[in-house]
């Protein structure tokens, strides 16, 4: 088995037994799969594909094969990314 040592170690921040994993972030809320972030932040599961292909989107935890996003870290990313018009790049005030 490639992955030996890792058998009955707990992974920070995976509930249960590993079959049917759920993540929490380390303030306590639940970490979120591509699908839920994305509706979460009213955007679609291949938009954050291609953000995390191309960059510019939020922080991610990779688990394995598993992405999962902190709430925290989208409420973060959508903070930064609010604009006061079309022609706003800087997110800031003039």
């Amino acid at each position: 088995m490639r992955h030996a040592s890792l058998v009955g170690r707990a992974l920070p921040g995976v509930i249960g037994d590993g079959s049917e994993m759920q993540t929490q972030s380390t303030n306590g809320r639940r970490m979120m799969r591509t699908v839920e972030a994305a509706t979460y932040c009213g955007s679609s599961a291949s938009t954050f594909e291609k953000l995390r292909l191309f960059g510019g989107g939020p922080r991610y935890v990779k688990l394995g094969r598993r992405v999962v996003y902190d709430p925290a870290d989208l409420d973060a990313w959508l903070a930064a990314n609010r604009r006061t018009s079309t022609s706003d790049k800087d997110g800031g005030c003039a």
